[in-house]
């Protein structure tokens, strides 16, 4: 963890605890790689964004990757400013491309968010294979701009997974404002049967 520890807490969330920030400049860093190359990969987790959340802070819900040809996987919220999708909405961004889902977030209230990448050899531009879930539902998609999917993590520009950062710096973007329970990262693509799992009962796929 970076940035002023004031600006991190623990708060009740929807499955005990959850972490708060509050944007200012605070982040949680890990040691984990993420998700390499085309490969599948499920990101699932609990939000709340504050209702009135500025679009500073929209790039930086979890990152992991580098930010160069593909070489990125970022989660955030969209502003809408350089796409016709819903503001507020899931926004999953690759370098220099995005799928935007269709369910404003920015209400004050918890949602369970699930992010599904099919993955494959060659399968990085094809926007059928990325799936949003807001609160269980399948997400209509309301912007896209396809691009090829090999987040990089490993070499000198590769960053592992944070939680509150975006991957590219400036001194427009903000870290994250808002609350996070219950982050799964998982190298397979769930099914919705799972996902309805992990909304109702925080129930994760059983392992082999």
């Amino acid at each position: 963890m970076t940035g002023d520890k004031a600006s991190v807490g623990l708060i009740p969330g929807r499955f005990g605890n959850a972490v708060q920030l509050n944007g200012e400049d605070a982040f949680l860093a890990t040691g984990i790689a993420g998700i390499a190359g085309p490969d599948p990969r499920s990101i699932a987790f609990w939000v709340r964004l504050p209702a009135n959340s500025s679009e500073i802070f929209a790039y930086s819900i979890l990152s992991w990757g580098a930010a160069q040809a593909g070489g990125k996987w970022q989660v955030g919220w969209n502003t809408g400013t350089d796409n016709r999708g819903t503001r507020g909405a899931i926004r999953t961004e690759v370098q220099d491309g995005y799928q935007i889902g269709s369910t404003n977030l920015l209400d004050g209230r918890w949602h369970h968010v699930a992010i599904v990448f099919l993955g494959g050899p060659g399968s990085g531009t094809t926007s059928h294979l990325r799936r949003h879930y807001v609160d269980g539902r399948l997400e209509p998609t309301t912007a896209v701009k396809a691009r090829p999917i090999s987040t990089m993590v490993s070499g000198p520009k590769a960053l592992p997974l944070s939680i509150g950062r975006r991957i590219e710096s400036g001194p427009f973007f903000r870290t994250f404002k808002g609350e996070l329970d219950d982050l799964y990262i998982l190298p397979s693509a769930l099914t919705p049967e799972q996902i309805q799992a992990l909304y109702h009962a925080n129930q994760p796929p059983a392992t082999r």
